[in-house]
């Protein structure tokens, strides 16, 4: 273990500086592919740029490589904003065909949905 991974765990978050990388870019996406490997995984961010009955175009902006370990902490944090963000909000409507995709905790049904 390197000097920089041993000393990061004793690390609040709120103790670490940010920086932008000079080719620090920010996106919008509203499509997301998923690759895996037995290292690591990976996103692939992209938007839906257009869609016809018979075809959607994705345009595809970035890829994120990660490692499981990373993926699993960044499920925690983003099921951890939702929550905060449906308490705040009220559930998130789920759009038809995709409930079989998405589970849904209890709690953050959408309004009239049966068990």
């Amino acid at each position: 273990m390197n000097t920089v991974t041993k000393n990061v765990s004793q690390i609040s978050p709120h103790q670490m500086q940010f920086i932008n990388a000079p080719n620090f870019v920010s996106l919008y996406t509203n499509n997301i592919g998923l690759s895996m490997s037995t290292f690591d995984l990976s996103l692939i961010f992209g938007e839906l740029t257009e869609a016809t009955a018979e075809i959607a175009t994705v345009e595809r902006k970035a890829r994120v490589t990660m490692s499981h370990l990373q993926a699993k902490i960044l499920l925690a944090v983003l099921a951890q904003q939702l929550q905060v963000y449906e308490t705040q909000n009220g559930p998130i409507p789920i759009p038809p065909g995709l409930e079989e995709l998405i589970p849904v905790n209890k709690g953050s049904r959408n309004e009239g949905e049966s068990k």
